[in-house]
């Protein structure tokens, strides 16, 4: 995700534009992503990360592009964290987070639910 240079320019836009629309999504709620990620709020995160989620799983006709979308944003979210560990944040506040995203978690079935929510 950080490593944009190895990315085409198309793809790169498409994946900043994703990654835009949750930072959009969050204001529209009156918060702020860089802080909820700088200050490691995991509840906070986790419940901006659920209405984003609950809001792509309400589109019309979720798509490919929409489970795109989620994935980016999930998966930008998920490595700043790992990036703000490796810089002297608490290791069991990251492990936390990561498990949350694990097999064993309600975000999980979320990709599932995206292209299979019978709209």
């Amino acid at each position: 995700m950080f490593e944009g240079s190895d990315l085409a320019p198309s793809t790169l836009n498409q994946k900043l534009a994703h990654i835009n629309a949750l930072y959009v999504h969050v204001e529209e709620l009156g918060g702020s992503l860089d802080d909820a990620l700088s200050d490691m709020d995991l509840d906070k995160l986790g419940n901006l990360l659920e209405s984003f989620f609950i809001k792509l799983r309400n589109v019309p006709n979720p798509n490919g592009s929409t489970l795109n979308r989620w994935n980016t944003a999930f998966h930008f979210v998920r490595a700043t964290l790992m990036r703000l560990e490796k810089n002297g944040y608490p290791e069991y506040l990251v492990d936390l987070w990561v498990s949350w995203g694990g097999n064993n978690s309600p975000l999980h079935r979320i990709p599932w639910l995206i292209c299979h929510s019978g709209h």
